[in-house]
C-alpha cells in the first residue's frame, strides 16, 4: 500500500500536466532548429528522427521512447526534425510551461525528467562515437 501510495504521488502530478496528441502518417512533429516547446512520451506508433536527410542518418523511435526531453531540459533548440512513420501515432506531450510547474511544485518528478535527459544524451553519445569508429575501422576503447 505504501509503493502504491508512492507510485501516485509521482504519477499523478506528471500524469494530469500531460497532453495527448495524436498524428498520422508522415505528420511532422517538429522540424530540426525550432525551438523547443514540450517532451514527448510515444504512447504508440512509429516515429523516425531525421539528423541528416542527405546522408541518411536517422532513427526509429517506438512506443516507450520520450522525445525532446533533453531540449526541453537545456531550453534549448531541436538538434533532429520528427516525422510519423505509422498510420497513426499516439503522444502524450509536457509543455514547457508545465515543466515548469513540475519544477516548483513537484521537483522530484522534474529530477526525474532530467535524469532520464542525461541518461539518454549519455546513450547517443556513445551510440555516436561508436558508429563514428566502427566507420572508420577503429575499435571504441571501453
Amino acid at each position: 500500500n505504501l509503493l502504491l501510495e508512492e507510485y501516485y504521488s509521482y504519477a499523478l502530478p506528471l500524469i494530469s500536466n500531460l497532453e495527448r496528441e495524436v498524428y498520422k502518417e508522415n505528420d511532422v512533429i517538429w522540424e530540426a532548429g525550432s525551438t523547443s516547446d514540450s517532451a514527448k512520451f510515444v504512447v504508440r506508433g512509429v516515429l523516425v528522427g531525421i539528423q541528416d536527410e542527405e546522408r541518411g542518418i536517422s532513427e526509429e523511435i517506438e512506443s516507450g521512447q520520450i522525445i525532446g526531453e533533453a531540449a526541453l531540459v537545456q531550453n534549448s533548440n531541436r538538434t533532429s526534425a520528427v516525422k510519423c512513420l505509422s498510420e497513426v501515432a499516439v503522444l502524450y506531450s509536457l509543455s514547457r510551461k508545465s515543466y515548469q510547474r513540475l519544477l516548483q511544485q513537484s521537483p522530484k518528478i522534474a529530477m526525474c525528467i532530467q535524469i532520464i535527459a542525461i541518461r539518454n544524451l549519455s546513450f547517443r553519445a556513445r551510440h555516436v562515437s561508436h558508429n563514428i569508429f566502427f566507420r572508420e575501422g577503429r575499435n571504441l576503447s571501453i
